[in-house]
Protein backbone atom coordinates (compact mmCIF):
# COMPACT_ATOMS: atom_id res chain seq x y z
CA UNK A 1 0.00 0.00 0.00
CA UNK A 2 1.29 3.53 -0.90
CA UNK A 3 2.68 5.69 1.81
CA UNK A 4 1.09 8.63 0.71
CA UNK A 5 -2.43 7.21 0.57
CA UNK A 6 -2.49 6.76 4.22
CA UNK A 7 -1.39 10.22 4.78
CA UNK A 8 -2.96 12.23 7.73
CA UNK A 9 -3.68 15.66 7.49
CA UNK A 10 -1.23 18.31 9.15
CA UNK A 11 -0.43 17.41 12.70
CA UNK A 12 2.77 18.31 14.54
CA UNK A 13 4.73 15.46 13.47
CA UNK A 14 4.86 17.41 10.25
CA UNK A 15 7.13 20.23 11.93
CA UNK A 16 10.78 20.10 10.33
CA UNK A 17 12.05 20.63 13.40
CA UNK A 18 11.14 17.10 14.62
CA UNK A 19 13.31 15.27 11.58
CA UNK A 20 16.26 14.01 12.14
CA UNK A 21 19.23 14.69 10.00
CA UNK A 22 21.94 11.88 8.81
CA UNK A 23 25.19 11.54 7.96
CA UNK A 24 26.04 12.74 4.22
CA UNK A 25 26.56 9.78 1.64
CA UNK A 26 29.92 11.37 0.80
CA UNK A 27 32.04 14.37 2.10
CA UNK A 28 32.01 15.63 -1.41
CA UNK A 29 28.39 16.74 -1.82
CA UNK A 30 27.18 16.77 1.88
CA UNK A 31 23.94 18.28 0.87
CA UNK A 32 23.17 14.69 -0.21
CA UNK A 33 21.71 13.32 3.62
CA UNK A 34 19.14 11.62 4.51
CA UNK A 35 16.03 12.77 6.61
CA UNK A 36 13.87 10.66 8.69
CA UNK A 37 10.57 11.80 10.51
CA UNK A 38 8.13 10.32 12.58
CA UNK A 39 4.26 10.26 12.10
CA UNK A 40 1.17 8.38 13.57
CA UNK A 41 -1.32 6.32 11.22
CA UNK A 42 -4.28 4.98 11.70
CA UNK A 43 -3.21 4.92 15.43
CA UNK A 44 -0.12 3.41 14.21
CA UNK A 45 3.53 5.24 14.43
CA UNK A 46 5.73 5.34 12.07
CA UNK A 47 9.25 6.24 10.52
CA UNK A 48 9.64 8.01 6.85
CA UNK A 49 13.17 7.87 5.44
CA UNK A 50 13.77 10.38 2.71
CA UNK A 51 17.17 9.16 1.06
CA UNK A 52 17.96 12.36 -0.60
CA UNK A 53 20.59 10.97 -2.12
CA UNK A 54 19.48 11.75 -5.87
CA UNK A 55 18.49 8.37 -6.64
CA UNK A 56 15.41 7.40 -4.54
CA UNK A 57 12.44 10.17 -4.18
CA UNK A 58 10.38 8.27 -2.91
CA UNK A 59 9.82 7.92 1.07
CA UNK A 60 10.11 4.45 2.64
CA UNK A 61 7.84 3.98 5.21
CA UNK A 62 9.26 2.16 8.54
CA UNK A 63 5.78 1.02 10.30
CA UNK A 64 5.30 -0.05 14.00
CA UNK A 65 2.98 -0.89 16.40
CA UNK A 66 2.30 1.46 19.57
CA UNK A 67 4.18 -1.79 21.95
CA UNK A 68 7.43 -2.32 19.36
CA UNK A 69 7.52 1.32 18.94
CA UNK A 70 7.63 2.27 22.42
CA UNK A 71 10.09 -0.97 22.76
CA UNK A 72 12.53 0.82 20.23
CA UNK A 73 12.34 4.17 22.35
CA UNK A 74 13.35 1.75 25.59
CA UNK A 75 15.69 0.60 22.96
CA UNK A 76 17.70 4.10 22.45
CA UNK A 77 17.56 4.99 26.13
CA UNK A 78 18.83 1.69 26.79
CA UNK A 79 21.77 2.55 24.94
CA UNK A 80 22.15 5.99 25.81
CA UNK A 81 22.55 5.14 29.56
CA UNK A 82 25.57 3.11 28.69
CA UNK A 83 29.45 4.65 28.24
CA UNK A 84 30.20 1.98 26.30
CA UNK A 85 30.04 0.82 22.72
CA UNK A 86 26.92 -1.37 21.42
CA UNK A 87 24.16 -1.68 19.89
CA UNK A 88 20.50 -2.93 19.74
CA UNK A 89 18.78 -4.24 16.14
CA UNK A 90 14.84 -4.07 16.21
CA UNK A 91 14.01 -6.71 12.71
CA UNK A 92 10.61 -5.28 11.24
CA UNK A 93 8.70 -7.81 9.36
CA UNK A 94 5.95 -7.40 6.67
CA UNK A 95 3.64 -8.73 4.37
CA UNK A 96 4.48 -5.86 1.87
CA UNK A 97 8.12 -4.72 0.17
CA UNK A 98 8.01 -1.85 -1.90
CA UNK A 99 4.51 -2.19 -2.76
CA UNK A 100 5.32 -6.03 -3.40
CA UNK A 101 3.05 -8.41 -1.33
CA UNK A 102 4.95 -11.10 -0.01
CA UNK A 103 3.81 -14.77 0.54
CA UNK A 104 4.19 -14.13 4.42
CA UNK A 105 5.62 -11.94 6.46
CA UNK A 106 9.69 -11.12 6.23
CA UNK A 107 12.23 -9.03 7.73
CA UNK A 108 11.86 -6.31 4.94
CA UNK A 109 14.15 -3.51 7.10
CA UNK A 110 15.71 -3.32 10.46
CA UNK A 111 15.95 -0.55 13.03
CA UNK A 112 19.49 -0.22 14.95
CA UNK A 113 20.01 2.02 17.91
CA UNK A 114 23.76 2.05 19.16
CA UNK A 115 26.69 4.31 20.45
CA UNK A 116 29.73 3.88 18.30
CA UNK A 117 32.83 3.59 18.89
CA UNK A 118 33.71 7.45 19.48
CA UNK A 119 30.86 7.89 22.03
CA UNK A 120 28.29 9.07 19.43
CA UNK A 121 24.29 7.46 20.26
CA UNK A 122 22.88 6.90 16.71
CA UNK A 123 19.62 5.45 14.97
CA UNK A 124 20.32 3.38 11.95
CA UNK A 125 17.69 2.56 9.06
CA UNK A 126 18.80 -0.57 6.81
CA UNK A 127 15.94 -0.92 4.30
CA UNK A 128 16.27 -4.55 1.79
CA UNK A 129 18.20 -3.59 -0.73
CA UNK A 130 19.23 -0.10 0.08
CA UNK A 131 22.29 1.81 1.48
CA UNK A 132 22.11 1.79 5.51
CA UNK A 133 21.22 5.55 6.71
CA UNK A 134 22.81 6.51 9.71
CA UNK A 135 21.00 8.84 11.97
CA UNK A 136 23.67 10.41 14.79
CA UNK A 137 22.61 12.37 18.06
CA UNK A 138 25.04 15.74 18.03
CA UNK A 139 24.13 18.31 20.38
CA UNK A 140 22.79 21.43 18.47
CA UNK A 141 24.69 24.25 17.34
CA UNK A 142 22.60 26.97 18.68
CA UNK A 143 22.34 25.62 22.34
CA UNK A 144 25.84 24.38 23.54
CA UNK A 145 25.65 22.61 26.76
CA UNK A 146 28.49 23.61 28.85
CA UNK A 147 29.54 22.33 32.71
CA UNK A 148 30.29 23.68 35.78
CA UNK A 149 33.47 23.68 34.97
CA UNK A 150 32.97 26.12 31.79
CA UNK A 151 33.77 23.55 29.36
CA UNK A 152 31.39 22.46 26.42
CA UNK A 153 30.36 18.93 27.20
CA UNK A 154 32.33 15.80 25.47
CA UNK A 155 30.46 15.21 22.45
CA UNK A 156 29.29 11.36 23.78
CA UNK A 157 27.94 12.94 26.64
CA UNK A 158 26.02 15.60 24.78
CA UNK A 159 25.07 12.29 22.32
CA UNK A 160 23.31 11.49 25.23
CA UNK A 161 21.44 14.16 26.17
CA UNK A 162 20.55 14.61 22.66
CA UNK A 163 18.65 10.69 22.29
CA UNK A 164 17.28 10.87 25.72
CA UNK A 165 15.75 14.39 24.80
CA UNK A 166 14.69 12.68 21.45
CA UNK A 167 13.21 9.60 23.19
CA UNK A 168 11.29 11.27 25.44
CA UNK A 169 9.78 14.16 23.26
CA UNK A 170 8.76 11.29 20.72
CA UNK A 171 7.31 8.96 23.34
CA UNK A 172 5.30 11.93 24.80
CA UNK A 173 4.18 13.68 21.29
CA UNK A 174 2.65 9.45 20.36
CA UNK A 175 1.28 9.37 23.52
CA UNK A 176 -0.60 12.18 23.41
CA UNK A 177 -1.45 11.79 19.64
CA UNK A 178 -2.67 8.18 20.19
CA UNK A 179 -5.49 9.38 23.03
CA UNK A 180 -6.42 12.42 21.05
CA UNK A 181 -6.79 11.43 17.53
CA UNK A 182 -7.18 8.25 17.18
CA UNK A 183 -10.42 6.91 16.04
CA UNK A 184 -12.53 4.02 16.40
CA UNK A 185 -11.64 2.01 12.94
CA UNK A 186 -15.07 0.29 13.21
CA UNK A 187 -16.78 3.05 13.52
CA UNK A 188 -20.15 2.86 11.08
CA UNK A 189 -19.64 -0.90 11.22
CA UNK A 190 -22.36 -3.53 12.81
CA UNK A 191 -21.02 -4.24 16.06
CA UNK A 192 -19.85 -7.47 16.40
CA UNK A 193 -21.28 -10.25 19.07
CA UNK A 194 -18.80 -12.04 21.08
CA UNK A 195 -19.22 -15.27 21.13
CA UNK A 196 -17.58 -16.82 24.48
CA UNK A 197 -17.26 -20.19 22.73
CA UNK A 198 -14.16 -18.22 20.22
CA UNK A 199 -10.56 -19.13 21.12
CA UNK A 200 -7.13 -17.09 20.72
CA UNK A 201 -5.47 -18.41 17.95
CA UNK A 202 -2.39 -16.13 18.58
CA UNK A 203 -3.32 -13.38 15.96
CA UNK A 204 -3.66 -14.54 12.40
CA UNK A 205 -1.86 -12.75 9.69
CA UNK A 206 -4.55 -11.29 8.38
CA UNK A 207 -5.67 -9.13 11.68
CA UNK A 208 -1.91 -8.56 12.12
CA UNK A 209 -1.86 -6.86 9.01
CA UNK A 210 -5.00 -4.92 9.58
CA UNK A 211 -2.82 -3.57 12.68
CA UNK A 212 0.09 -2.84 11.01
CA UNK A 213 0.13 0.69 9.13
CA UNK A 214 1.13 -0.64 5.02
Amino acid sequence: MADNKLRPKWTSFELKKLRLFGKPWSEANRREAPALSLHVVNGNPRFRLYYNNGKTNNAFPIAFDPHIFFQLLEALKYIASKPSADKITMEIKATYDKGMKLDKPMVVSKVIVGRDTDGTVYIAIAIKGEQQAIFPFQPSFYASLVGADGEILSPALASTFAAQGYAELMSKMVASHLVVHTTDPDAGKAPREDKPSSSWKGASEASFDDDIAF
